[in-house]
């Protein structure tokens, strides 16, 4: 898989998000297909909202509990 970080929108306003390329297999040495597993797009959304939040409260553009 291949994955980016893109920090702005259309209009170059603060806007995070994950642009993220993945293969459904390949092909193993032998030349059998091979099967990925599937990928649970929803635990990685809440992942990464999780840690721009935290990153927001760390910077003090955000309210919430952690440091300041």
């Amino acid at each position: 898989a291949v994955a980016a970080t893109q920090t702005f929108g259309d209009f170059l306003g603060f806007h995070p998000h994950l642009h993220i390329l993945d293969s459904d297999g390949s092909f193993h040495s032998n030349g059998l297909p091979f099967v990925s597993s599937p990928v649970y797009t929803k635990a990685l959304d809440q992942i990464f909202r999780y840690k721009v939040l935290k990153m927001f409260i760390r910077l003090g553009r955000a309210i919430g509990k952690g440091k300041n």
